[in-house]
């Protein structure tokens, strides 16, 4: 039996943790930190836009196509690598400003030497000619799909202005998709070509 303490009442320094008549605290409860997940602004788990900050490191990519590619007005057909069972993909025709007319499936990338991204899939590589260096060496993206054509200026120098067909014109944000109807104009740098689109696969037009 526990002696008395000298209130009169019995020490329960002398009883385990179980003892009859005494029930053990229950564990605190550790506060789940304020951490948001990817994609989610912190303390509100909604989605924040991706903000790109620099314009990546490239590799080498696939060969060129050079400015001598072929006679004047001949359509240059690029490889495209498409996955097994793949639907054809959609073409945009470009009448470009040193006289080539280039056929586009998928997606290109157009500058002095443009290069792909580390696992970028790119249908074309289009060179410019440029002895001002006003383009910039992977100056921007064009792509065409189901929702028609559209282009992204990939962060460059002198950037990139559409001019649609109605004459309204369009000075692209760096890494933001711009479309453009077929008869749009896009300049980039000195450079620039027509655009003219079709969207079932076949590339006429």
């Amino acid at each position: 039996m526990t002696a008395p303490d000298a209130t009169g009442r019995a020490s329960s320094r002398a009883r385990g943790p179980g003892s009859p008549g005494m029930v053990p605290p229950a564990p605190r409860a550790e506060a789940a930190p304020d951490v948001a997940g990817p994609g989610s602004a912190p303390g509100t788990g909604g989605p924040v836009p991706e903000i790109i900050t620099h314009v990546p490191s490239f590799p080498p990519g696939p060969e060129p196509i050079s400015a001598g590619g072929g006679p004047p007005g001949a359509a240059v057909v690029p490889t495209v690598h498409t996955r097994a069972g793949a639907r054809a993909a959609a073409c945009v025709h470009l009448d470009l400003s040193d006289g080539r007319r280039l056929a586009v499936w998928g997606q290109a990338l157009i500058g002095r030497a443009p290069v792909a991204a580390p696992g970028e899939e790119i249908a074309q590589l289009v060179a410019i000619d440029d002895p001002a260096r006003s383009v910039s060496t992977t100056h921007l993206a064009l792509g065409v799909d189901d929702g028609g054509a559209w282009i992204v200026d990939r962060g460059s120098t002198n950037g990139t202005v559409v001019t649609l067909p109605d004459g309204q014109q369009i000075l692209c944000v760096p890494w933001q998709r711009v479309k453009v109807a077929a008869g749009a104009r896009v300049r980039f740098g000195d450079a620039s070509f027509l655009v003219a689109t079709d969207t079932d696969g076949t590339g006429a037009g």
